[in-house]
Formats: structure tokens, sequence, C-alpha cells
């Protein structure tokens, strides 16, 4: 009979450890789920970051190619005013040695 009881009371405290065990192992698993639930949602927003900086890129070279365009068309007109006044210049310069 105390043979029994100590086999029971033994059998008690393993089935004790079993379910804090099991209870641990539960907590451990929450945890890690709600780690890679941050970690997921953390990725999530470094990409969102990424995409909105490639977008602002794009911007700034469809500025940067808009601007250099602009550039280069002001510089023709300037060197074509530059050349349309040469001519005039030597116009009026040929019309003073034809009238000396």
């Amino acid at each position: 009979e105390a043979a029994h009881k100590a086999t029971a009371a033994r059998l008690e405290a393993i089935e004790e450890v079993a379910e804090a065990h099991t209870a641990r192992m539960d907590v451990m698993l929450a945890d890690a789920e709600a780690a890679q639930k941050a970690t997921a949602a953390r990725l999530e927003a470094i990409e969102e970051v990424a995409e909105a900086h490639a977008a602002r890129m794009d911007v700034m070279e469809a500025d940067a190619e808009a601007a250099q365009k602009a550039h280069a068309e002001r510089m023709d007109e300037m060197a074509a005013d530059t050349e349309a006044m040469q001519k005039a210049h030597d116009a009026r310069m040929d019309l003073i040695d034809a009238a000396a």
C-alpha cells in the first residue's frame, strides 16, 4: 500500500512537471509567433520605405532630365541669339564700310 501511494505520488508529480513543461512550451511558442509577426511587420515597413525611396529617386531622375533638357534648349537659344546678333553686327559694319 505504501509503495502504491508512493508510485501514485510520483506519477502525480510527473504529471505536474509535464503540465508545467507544456505551459512553458505554449508560452515559448506564443513568444516565437509574436516575434515572427513583429519581424514580418518590420520587413514590410522596410519594403514600403524602399519603394517610396525608389519612387522619389524616379521623380528626382525625371526632374534632373527635364532640367538638363531645358538647360540644353536655353543654351541652343542663346547660341542662336548670339549668331543672329553677330550677323546683325556684321551687316551694320558692312553698311558702315560701304558708306565710308
